[in-house]
Formats: C-alpha cells, sequence, structure tokens
C-alpha cells in the first residue's frame, strides 16, 4: 500500500476510519517514502559538492543531511526491539529543517510546544490572533535572498513605533513565529505564520479587530516597500484571523490542532498540490523529479541553511510555563538484544531492509539476527567487489562481532510470555544495571582520584627533598674549597670605623624604616608580643611585621634560616 493510496483522515475520525494494521502501514509506508526522500536529497548536496569541488579529497560534504543515518563510528552499537516490535540501533541524526526524515519529528515535537502555549494563553483569558506575511518575489529570486528580506521586514516591522504602541495599547503578551516554505511558478513563496497573543479586556476585545488589522497591514506594507522596493499583495501579502479557541474551561481542540499544524504546514503536507500549483520543497524530491526540481531543491537547501524555523518570543515559555519537548526519542521503551557491528549497523540504514528485519523479529527474533548477519555479509562482500580494498583479500570470508543477549532471545520468542511485559522487565534489568555501572565508575573515578593525589604529594616531598639535599651540598662544597688568605684573620675580622660605619649605620636605618612601613607580615617573622590587658584574643590586632633579621655571613650558613 503506498502513500498516496491512502490519504489521513482527520484527527477526530482516525480512530473510526483506519483499524490497526492499515494505520501501522500508513506508517511504514511514509518511513519508506521519507527514507527514498532523504536519499534523492543525499544524491543532489553531494554531486553539487563534487561539481563545485572537482579537486576535492574529501568526497562526501560535511554537510549533516549527507550523513543522517549512518551509523555512529565509536562505541557499542545496540540493537533493540519495543513493544511494537520496531527496531532501533545508534545511529546519527542531523536534525536538519531540510532533511525529509528529522524535519517532521522537529516539527511535531514544537507543534507540540504550540499546542501547550495556545491550551494554556486560552486558560489564562489571552486573545490570540494567527497572522501571515509575505513579501514580493520572482522567480529568479533564490531562496536565500527572499528568506533575508522577508527577515528584515520583519524585523523592522516589529520594531516600528506604531507596532510598539499597538502592543503597549493592547496588552502584548508574546508571539510564536514560524517559517513556512512553497514552491510556485513564481519561485519560492516565504511566508512566516505568527501567532500573536494579547491580554486585554474582552468587552474591549469585540472590535478590537478591525482597528488592529488596519494598523499592522499598513505598516506592513510601508516596511515592505522600504526593504524590497515593492508594495504587498493586497490578496496574499498580509493575512489576519482572529483564532477562536473555544471557552477556557473546555478548549475545543480541533481548533488548537489546526492552528498548530497550519504553523508546521511545510512538514504536515502529504505530498498533495494545493489549488494554485504551489507544491512543498520535499515534493521535489520525488522518482519522477526533474534536473530542474533538483536546482530548486539545492536552492532551497542553502536557503533555509542556518535559520530559525519556529521562534518564541523571550520569555514567553516561561511565563505561560512551558516545557521544551525534544524531538521524538528513537528508544521510548526498548529491551536490547544484541550489540552490533558497524556493518550490521550500515545494512539497516535502509529502510527497507529495516522493515524487512522487524517483520521477521515479530516471528522469531533469533531467525531475524541469522537473517542480519547473512545479507550483512553478503552485502559487504558486494561491496569488496565492487570497490575492492587492496588491503583485503577479494575473496575473504567476512565476519563481523554480534554479541546476543540469549535471555531476552528467548523470553521474546516464546509464544506463552508477552511481549510489553518482557520488554518491561529487560528494560528494568538494563536500568537497573546502568545505575550500578555508574556507580562502580565513580567508586572508580574516585580512587584513581585519591591514588593520583597520593603520588602527587610523594613526589612533592621527594623533590623537597632532593632540593634540600642539593642546596646542602653546594653550600658545604663552596664553604670547603673558598680560598683563605694566610695573613688575615678570619675570625676576629677588624671593626669597621669612620666613613664605612656611617654608611653601615645609614642603611640599616632606611632597612628599618622600609620594613616598619609593611602592611603584611614577612617571612622574617612576626611580632608576637602580648596581648594588651583585658582584650579578649578574638580582639586582639593583627600582628605587625618584626624587624628582619639582619643578613650577614652567619645567616648565610645557618641551616635553621633556609630550612
Amino acid at each position: 500500500m503506498t502513500a498516496q493510496a491512502l490519504q489521513m483522515p482527520p484527527i477526530s475520525a482516525m480512530e473510526s476510519a483506519y483499524s490497526v494494521d492499515q494505520k501501522e502501514d500508513y506508517r511504514l509506508s511514509c518511513r519508506a517514502f521519507a527514507y527514498d526522500r532523504a536519499t534523492r536529497a543525499r544524491d543532489i548536496i553531494t554531486e553539487s559538492f563534487r561539481h563545485a569541488h572537482p579537486n576535492a579529497t574529501r568526497r562526501v560534504p560535511r554537510d549533516g543531511i549527507c550523513h543522517c543515518g549512518d551509523p555512529i563510528a565509536y562505541g557499542d552499537i545496540t540493537l533493540t526491539i519495543d513493544e511494537k516490535g520496531r527496531e532501533y540501533h545508534n545511529h546519527q541524526r542531523c536534525n536538519s529543517w531540510a532533511c525529509p526524515v528529522c524535519a517532521p519529528k522537529r516539527a511535531y515535537s514544537r507543534a507540540n510546544e504550540i499546542e501547550q502555549a495556545l491550551i494554556a494563553a486560552n486558560e489564562r483569558g489571552y486573545k490570540c490572533y494567527f497572522i501571515t506575511f509575505t513579501v514580493p518575489h520572482r522567480k529568479a529570486h533564490s531562496s536565500k535572498f527572499v528568506i533575508e528580506r522577508l527577515n528584515k521586514a520583519y524585523k523592522r516591522f516589529v520594531d516600528c513605533r506604531a507596532i510598539r504602541d499597538l502592543k503597549r495599547d493592547w496588552g502584548y503578551v508574546g508571539a510564536i513565529k514560524c517559517l513556512d516554505y512553497t514552491m510556485t511558478d513564481n519561485g519560492t513563496h516565504a511566508h512566516l505564520h505568527t501567532i500573536w497573543i494579547f491580554d486585554a479586556p474582552g468587552d474591549a476585545w469585540e472590535d478590537a479587530g478591525k482597528p488592529i488589522t488596519a494598523i499592522m497591514k499598513r505598516v506592513w506594507d510601508r516596511q515592505v516597500f522600504n526593504e524590497c522596493g515593492e508594495h504587498i499583495n493586497q490578496a496574499y501579502g498580509y493575512n489576519f484571523e482572529y483564532m477562536k479557541l473555544g471557552d477556557p474551561a473546555s478548549p475545543d481542540a480541533s481548533s488548537i490542532a489546526k492552528y498548530a499544524a497550519k504553523s508546521i504546514s511545510i512538514y504536515c503536507t502529504d505530498h498533495d498540490t494545493s489549488k494554485n500549483g504551489s507544491i512543498s520543497p520535499f515534493d521535489l524530491l520525488s522518482a519522477k523529479a526533474t534536473d530542474e526540481d533538483k536546482k530548486r531543491y539545492h536552492d532551497f537547501y542553502k536557503g533555509q541553511k542556518g535559520r530559525r524555523h519556529i521562534f518564541f518570543s523571550h520569555g514567553l515559555k516561561k511565563h505561560l510555563q512551558i516545557q521544551d519537548s525534544d524531538p521524538v526519542s528513537d528508544a521510548p521503551t526498548s529491551a536490547i538484544i544484541a550489540n552490533i557491528s558497524y556493518e550490521h549497523a550500515y545494512f539497516l540504514k535502509d529502510e527497507h531492509q529495516r522493515q524487512e528485519f522487524e517483520k521477521r523479529a515479530r516471528g522469531s527474533v533469533a531467525l531475524a539476527l541469522d537473517w542480519l548477519d547473512q545479507k550483512t555479509k553478503l552485502q559487504q562482500q558486494d561491496m569488496q567487489r565492487r570497490f575492492p580494498d587492496p588491503r583485503r583479500d577479494r575473496y575473504e570470508r567476512f565476519q563481523y562481532p554480534l554479541i546476543r543477549y540469549d535471555d531476552a532471545i528467548n523470553e521474546l520468542d516464546d509464544p506463552l510470555n508477552e511481549v510489553s511485559a518482557v520488554i518491561r522487565k529487560h528494560r528494568q534489568q538494563q536500568d537497573e544495571w546502568i545505575m550500578t555501572a555508574e556507580q562502580i565508575n565513580e567508586r572508580r573515578m574516585m580512587e584513581d582520584q585519591e591514588r593520583a593525589y597520593s603520588r602527587y604529594s610523594l613526589n612533592r616531598e621527594r623533590y623537597r627533598r632532593h632540593v634540600e639535599n642539593t642546596l646542602k651540598k653546594n653550600l658545604a662544597k663552596s664553604g670547603a674549597n673558598r680560598s683563605r688568605h694566610p695573613l688575615r684573620d678570619y675570625e676576629n675580622p677588624p671593626a669597621i670605623s669612620g666613613v664605612g660605619a656611617a654608611i653601615l649605620a645609614a642603611d640599616a636605618a632606611m632597612e628599618s624604616a622600609r620594613v616598619a612601613s609593611y602592611d603584611c607580615p614577612l617571612f622574617y617573622g612576626v611580632d608576637e608580643s602580648p596581648a594588651p590587658p583585658n582584650v579578649k584574643d578574638e580582639e586582639r590586632p593583627a600582628p605587625r611585621c618584626a624587624a628582619p633579621r639582619p643578613f650577614s655571613r652567619e645567616v648565610l650558613w645557618d641551616e635553621d634560616f633556609w630550612f
């Protein structure tokens, strides 16, 4: 069943319209369809890179979208299965808004935040407006050029004095900005879906729509003209809609979901074409894509790179008490069944092979692992014949490590056991083992730190003794080898008198005055004179610097002074 043959109904009627098997078939078809699109996107970007850099030694660009889905090149790769029989393993994700696989996941997680914001605003009695902004564009304009003009015009718009006064008068709370694209015959149609939230009295809000939309449309047209040199299209350049979210006690869930989905419409479209012939950028990655479609997608890829697609104004999440929601987790509740090699994970990168493995694992996990090991060896042998590696034998028998968890595999293959119970049991065991392993690693780390500090202390003490012994040897050697005059009395040196004595006395007085002027204790010693009477120990004045020990020949040879 293809994705075109199965069209998803509204959410409210989905439970009754489709069975569990039909919804599972639709999910698998969407996954395969997104994988095929991502493969074509990587081929387009890689081909463009090689055309721009023909002499580059690196044949694949560093863009994350070109490595999305690749196995991790380090650490253990764990193969897990969840309660629904879905397979998960460690792999890279680019999280690019131009990736057909990652973009919908990010968009759905952000749509959840938008729904939370609308529900919280409705509970507080705030009023919300859904406003769309568009700038004129031509077919010759690149996506990057159109998006830059749109963002600059919107920045000038929100910074305008008229809009700032409007925010102040009508109790502006915050805004949510979403960047959206459609590809038309007139080029890239980039526009902003925004949700403006106001806190104004209910009686004054009934007639607030017309003055607000009149002011905004006039200011937007002026700012677009200042930025682009053209006026906006009166029919499509600006759209203003009051959001009816229902009573705060019982909000309208369908209306909230509609506006949240409209904010991410580029990622929710199911490869359909609108009335005016516009399509989403991902529709350019179809199997029937022409060279012109590939150029348009590459232009879109370069234009959106580095842009913020869904943005909450500063402080809005905190004010509405919204928690950040991460993208959909790859392994919600799963149990590890094996540790696989890089080659096994590379084989499971293909979505079609991955679905085949999941189908076989529902029957027998052990047989599915045998099939995976056999197919991986055949794939690597084929790659060795097509792209021979001179370091390996062409007819080498490939053996790749695949460590199985037999206890989990046997319990999953037992028809008497319930799969969900087995998954939860082994998941709990894994969590307990991980916690125990973390405690062991923490204790080992503390022991390593203690041993390292002990080695540091021993080395420091060893170095101190080495310096002390070296200095003693040098002093002894200097005293033994010193030449002495035979006629000079070294034991009783003559007293200095006259001018020499006056000079020494002056130098000693200057040194005493200099030391007395210091405010901090020196290494010469500290004045330890007793405290004045009737003074407590804690009120004892700070110690003063003592007079320096005179530096003489006796001090030079005194070991107690140096050590």
